[in-house]
């Protein structure tokens, strides 16, 4: 049975993340307000009411939702490392030991949140910060995943090497 050396489960905890899941919705609502208690619609071409409930209820409630429940989990073992986000589902990815080419700790410049493709690290999944783990397969696919606990994961990486 594999032994887990490393876990990890990021949340959004900063304010301007916060914030900017809240920023739309609350836009939404401040407008829906303004337009409901003075009868004047806002904009060129202004939305209706119920449009505007409409669009805090389907996006700006999902939205928050997400942002305040959005998890990334990285789990090390002696056989693979799983890692992922907790949406849409909360299957992990795992890439067995013996799939990985290189694996190395990175610091690296502003790659954007959550989960994306960038040119120069792959597949990108981020919560906050500019550390974390570069994987690159055999097949040459390439794995970015971000880090807060930089100091656990160096010593766990210095640990592997010794051994």
């Amino acid at each position: 049975m594999a032994q887990v050396q490393f876990i990890e489960v990021q949340k959004v905890t900063s304010w301007w993340g916060i914030a900017l899941a809240l920023f739309s919705p609350a836009l939404f609502t401040l407008i829906l307000i303004y337009q409901m208690s003075t009868g004047i619609l806002v904009g060129d071409n202004p939305a209706s009411n119920g449009m505007l409930m409409g669009m805090i209820v389907g996006f700006g409630v999902p939205a928050v939702l997400l942002i305040t429940r959005l998890k990334l989990t990285t789990i090390i073992d002696s056989e693979k490392i799983s890692y992922g986000f907790n949406f849409p589902t909360a299957r992990l990815n795992e890439i067995k030991i013996t799939d990985i080419k290189e694996c190395y700790l990175t610091v690296y410049g502003f790659v954007g949140l959550g989960y994306h493709l960038s040119r120069k690290y792959g597949t990108v999944y981020n919560i906050s910060g500019r550390k974390g783990i570069q994987i690159v397969k055999h097949s040459g696919e390439k794995i970015l995943i971000g880090s807060q606990k930089w100091d656990e994961l160096k010593a766990m990486f210095e640990a592997r090497q010794e051994n």
